[in-house]
């Protein structure tokens, strides 16, 4: 009816958050991003499908005082993203960010300084 919530999609815990979501096809690839810059490229077969109300899956392996930022859907890798922090801005491209198992803690994508974060990464459309 009009006056229902909906159904719950993921379980949290206290300090969980979610930061993206995006559709995902077959045969595609994710490259995350932390706040720190650290950045890992997974095929999505590495992934198994989970339920509603579930925890998920890990994506990335995060160092201490470091967090989830944002995730891109490629199946190019000659493709190029653009990383904003609060600050600046970077182009690079996703071909030297090597394929890695779920879980990896990936490469630096790009160097931040201690008063600055990553708050997106999207796809070069240009």
């Amino acid at each position: 009816g009009k006056i229902a919530s909906g159904v719950k999609g993921v379980a949290l815990s206290p300090n969980d958050e979610v930061v993206a979501a995006h559709p995902i096809n077959k045969e595609k690839e994710l490259l995350t991003i932390t706040v720190k810059g650290q950045s890992s490229r997974t095929s999505v077969t590495d992934f198994h499908i989970t339920g509603r109300g579930t925890k998920g899956v890990k994506v990335q392996k995060i160092n201490e005082n470091d967090f989830m930022c944002d995730f891109v859907v490629t199946s190019n890798i000659n493709e190029e993203v653009l990383i904003f922090s609060k600050k600046s801005s970077l182009k690079i491209p996703i071909n030297p960010v090597p394929l890695t198992a779920r879980g990896a803690a990936g490469v630096k994508g790009i160097k931040i300084k201690d008063d600055d974060k990553v708050v997106r990464i999207e796809l070069n459309k240009s």
